[in-house]
């Protein structure tokens, strides 16, 4: 049912209605690899700012909670395919939520752009913590494990590993 949702093109050109730079959108970046925290650490990175997020903002859609409770794998860190990480002047955040809400693509504030002295923080449940970079996307390890209990040929004739 996600499959329609993997492209980020719509979502960027949506976002980028409102305006660009200085008026709106400063940013864009699609959260594949690493999911969601390396694309944040990413995005912190390339501006030279730090960034302070509420993990209980973030939307985890129920399929996809699901799918990652079953492959016990963190779906914060592990590929997102179809997630645009978008940062924006302040007055413009709740613009840009209703434009992508007016064309069905779900979308919140889940943080702020701050000095870069402060790193990248999650705040969950009263605990803050400095976001690293992960150093493993969980989903290729869950593929192919699944992929070798399979049975089945890859592509070009490849066995799954294992």
């Amino acid at each position: 049912s996600l499959f329609n949702q993997m492209s980020v093109v719509q979502d960027a050109l949506t976002a980028v209605e409102v305006g660009v730079r200085d008026a709106g959108v400063t940013s864009m970046h699609d959260a594949t690899e690493f999911g969601l925290w390396g694309g944040l650490v990413e995005v912190a990175s390339a501006s030279g700012k730090g960034l302070q997020i509420d993990k209980a903002k973030i939307i985890l859609q129920d399929e996809v909670r699901k799918l990652c409770e079953s492959f016990a794998i963190d779906p914060y860190c592990t590929s997102s395919e179809g997630s645009l990480i978008i940062t924006c002047r302040p007055k413009k955040s709740a613009e840009v939520i209703a434009r992508l809400a007016n064309v069905g693509i779900l979308a919140t504030e889940v943080g702020e752009v701050v000095d870069t002295h402060s790193g990248v923080e999650v705040h969950d449940a009263g605990e803050s913590r400095t976001l690293a970079y992960p150093t493993e996307d969980p989903f290729w390890g869950a593929f192919c494990e699944a992929w070798a209990k399979s049975g089945r040929e890859g592509p070009a004739g490849l066995q799954a590993p294992g």
